[in-house]
């Protein structure tokens, strides 16, 4: 496959040299090399093969090495595409959510580290003096693209040349506001380095959002070291570095747990205990509220509380909703009250799912209960009672999938469902209980403009596949 060049983009504000972006392939066809090389870049191979090894190891998904080893050394070690010999950056540069490493020398080059689903991988070269940046992640609007370099320069143009004595401090950069990318994409990363590699050079962390609480509190190993949460905090001069991973550890799951019990409200600690009291199985259902969702949802849920509570004399229905993130309220007068929106109308519509349930549902040693809108960590700590859930595919669901890893069903639009869900969510946590697709002939989208549709569903045939397989699981 030949290089992919996209068109130059001229500086409309400033006199600089023009900038080509090539996509190019990992593992390198030397074909797409031939041009580069030509144009005085004659170890770009070397270099390629490079990255491609370092990235292909099998714990990667736990913690990108170049980021567990540049936190052990300082510094980011790497073949010169210029020379081969290996050169090291000591300072790198935070650029709209990117990291680009900076390798000082004759001439100077940077390489680039991409997106948080797949761990940060160092995925584009920046060759300033060929005006020219390679980019092998895969393309989307989320990639390395000219808007980066455009922004990289500015940073950089008022600079005064920098001079470091081989030292460096090295200060890692996390919190996304999504819990799931937070806990799938950066805390796994974080165990991995606390726990079998240790601190190193690492004197700084910045955070810009905890949505499963203050990081030291889970990671009580990091407590020394300095944190900074104010938004606009002044970034020093240094080596940022992002954490990263795409699978959740064991090991992480089960710090994750232990948080959410030690940090779990008085509430919640009482309803665990009425809960244990009834004792017979816990069943898990969640409510979505926007889309896409299941528009005949309330008959849905109705329907498979009334098949599990006739099922089960001694049960425990927990109905989940939208959770309230841990730095919820600190999060900006409009976010917070986006969120507080969100876990009024949850626990709204899961209120009158309740309410028409127990119409023809006289319960003794039964529960029914409503932790929509509740604390993220108050679900995380009830979510481990659970036998089996039926869940929206999504963060809904990993709610309970990634943390307590239950088995369950899955319910999604007919596209969602035809895209092997049962790998994709395999694939992220380690020793994965797959879910059960609910399957793709009893879903109907709705036809409409939405880009992602609603659907329905046969509220009775749900109910009975939903008892049938929770049944099966309380058996075994």
């Amino acid at each position: 496959m030949a290089v992919n060049g996209e068109a130059s983009v001229a500086r409309r504000t400033r006199a600089l040299p023009q900038f080509t972006v090539d996509s190019i392939r990992l593992p390198r066809d030397d074909g797409d090399l031939e041009n580069v090389e030509q144009q005085g870049v004659p170890h770009l191979r070397h270099f390629l093969d490079h990255i491609a090894h370092l990235q292909s190891g099998k714990d990667e998904r736990y913690g990108r090495r170049y980021q567990l080893e540049t936190v052990q050394r300082g510094s980011l070690l790497l073949p010169s595409p210029y020379t081969g010999e290996v050169v090291s950056a000591t300072r790198s540069f935070l650029v709209s959510g990117k990291i680009f490493y900076w390798f000082s020398g004759a001439p100077d080059f940077y390489v680039a580290s991409s997106r948080i689903s797949r761990g940060y991988p160092l995925a584009a070269l920046v060759l300033p003096a060929e005006h020219r940046m390679l980019r092998w992640e895969p393309l989307g609007s989320r990639g390395l693209d000219l808007r980066h370099l455009d922004k990289l320069i500015d940073q950089r143009s008022g600079e005064a040349p920098l001079e470091f004595d081989g030292s460096s401090r090295v200060m890692v950069v996390m919190g996304n506001r999504n819990f799931a990318h937070h806990l799938w994409n950066e805390l796994s990363a974080l165990d991995r380095l606390v726990s079998k590699y240790g601190q190193g050079h690492l004197s700084d962390i910045f955070i810009n959002r905890e949505p499963l609480g203050d990081v030291e509190r889970m990671f009580p190993e990091i407590a020394g070291l300095k944190i900074h949460r104010a938004r606009g905090a002044s970034m020093p001069d240094g080596l940022y570095v992002n954490l990263g991973s795409y699978c959740i550890s064991k090991s992480m799951r089960g710090r994750l747990l232990k948080h959410a019990r030690r940090e779990a409200s008085s509430e919640v600690n009482a309803l665990i205990s009425r809960i244990k009291a009834i004792g017979g199985p816990v069943f898990w259902l969640s409510v979505r509220m926007q889309n896409p969702t299941l528009e005949n949802q309330r008959e849905v849920m109705v329907a498979i509380c009334r098949r599990l509570l006739n099922l089960n004399v001694r049960c425990s229905i927990l109905m989940d909703g939208f959770s309230l993130p841990e730095d919820w309220s600190t999060a900006g007068d409009t976010i917070a009250e986006s969120y507080r929106a969100s876990a009024d109308t949850s626990r709204a519509e899961i209120d009158a799912i309740v309410e028409e349930v127990s119409r023809t549902s006289p319960w003794s040693r039964q529960l029914v209960v409503n932790i929509g809108g509740i604390r993220l960590l108050d679900t995380i700590a009830l979510a481990e009672l659970a036998d089996a859930y039926f869940c929206h595919g999504g963060s809904v669901q990993h709610k309970i999938g990634w943390t307590a890893n239950k088995p369950g069903i899955i319910h999604g639009p007919r596209k969602l469902m035809s895209k092997d869900p049962i790998s994709w969510h395999s694939d992220r946590l380690e020793g994965a209980v797959p879910p059960l697709p609910l399957p793709i002939q009893m879903i109907q989208d709705v036809e409409s403009d939405l880009r992602e549709k609603n659907y329905r569903v046969k509220s009775g045939a749900v109910a009975q596949f939903v008892a049938n397989y929770f049944s099966y699981h309380v058996r075994h």
